[in-house]
């Protein structure tokens, strides 16, 4: 995934730089070697509602912090446009993580915005189903295959069709573009949170269901 940076200046790039430089050195948040080495600055991180970013960001905003002397604001926003307006106008500095795939480029092309480069994370956005599924029906991750199975994956809030479950809303998934694609006889779904998807495929697992 790929890092964002607004305008404001190219100093927050080596900010954060070292800040995950210094993350990979330390025994953790709280184990600072010598505290603060100066005074950076005050930033601000956009906070972005899954497990993985949180992580990310709450690593960069310690070590920033405790290492670097500089002053972190915490922001919770909803990803996308809504962050790059905030980068925008000046109130959000850093985005650790982005899935957009360029839909920055208009706040870029404006000069509000610039691609700091990959972060260091791997995340991939596919369909899934529940290892027992998959060894069961050994052709199932094969979307060409998927309408045949779609009667398994019926719920009362599906509308006849398979239940495709995907994250909250607000998050950056391709779910409708799949099943648009590929002519699934599926409905879109989305869960209240991210747990509520990770619960989903856990009791999949567990109960040898769909």
């Amino acid at each position: 995934m790929n890092s964002l940076f607004n305008r404001r200046s190219a100093l927050v790039t080596v900010v954060i730089a070292a800040a995950l430089v210094l993350s990979g050195c330390s025994k953790g948040v709280n184990d600072s070697a010598g505290g603060a080495s100066g005074d950076c600055g005050s930033w601000s991180i956009a906070m972005h509602a899954w497990g993985g970013y949180t992580a990310s960001a709450q690593v960069v905003a310690e070590i920033a912090k405790k290492e670097l002397g500089c002053t972190i604001t915490q922001t919770t926003l909803d990803e996308g446009p809504t962050t790059y307006d905030a980068m925008e106008a000046g109130t959000i500095d850093v985005i650790i993580e982005d899935w957009g795939g360029g839909r920055w480029s208009e706040w870029v092309d404006r000069g509000a915005v610039f691609e700091a480069g990959e972060n260091g994370n791997v995340g991939l956005i596919g369909m899934y189903v529940a290892p027992w599924m998959a060894a069961k029906y050994p052709d199932i991750t094969d979307s060409k295959n998927l309408n045949k199975y779609a009667d398994l994956f019926k719920t009362a809030d599906s509308g006849g069709k398979g239940a495709w479950f995907e994250g909250p809303a607000g998050y950056t998934t391709i779910g409708e573009k799949m099943v648009a694609a590929n002519k699934l006889n599926f409905k879109v779904i989305l869960s209240g949170s991210e747990a509520a998807l990770v619960d989903g495929f856990l009791n999949a697992e567990k109960n040898k269901t769909p």
